[in-house]
């Protein structure tokens, strides 16, 4: 099976992972193992937060990612080496059945 390198990605190209849906309990219960901050784990906490209810952890939403990605990364075809995965940044928020559908432009 071949790698897939940057020098083997075409500029513009987009490649789509399946759509992620945030489920309620399990982005609790992610949060309240790894992330416990009020504003993910608390509704009374969350409403009087910045945020104005529960969000996702970021942690949450990159195991999202992780379920979508293997689908893009690595297939019978291919495999893809480990690219750019240290210049994520997380620029939105999360909340329940929030819908993710990942994408990467090169």
């Amino acid at each position: 099976m071949p790698t897939v390198y940057f020098e083997d990605l075409e500029i513009g190209s987009v490649y789509l992972g399946r759509e992620c849906v945030c489920d309620k309990d399990e982005m609790l219960e992610f949060s309240r193992r790894n992330d416990p901050w009020p504003f993910h784990v608390d509704e009374a906490a969350a409403a009087r937060s910045p945020f104005g209810g529960v969000v996702a952890s970021g942690g949450y939403i990159i195991t999202l990612w992780y379920r979508s990605l293997i689908e893009i990364y690595n297939t019978p075809r291919a495999t893809w080496a480990f690219l750019g995965a240290f210049d994520w940044k997380l620029k939105f928020r999360a909340r329940r059945f929030a819908r993710l559908t990942p994408s990467r432009r090169e």
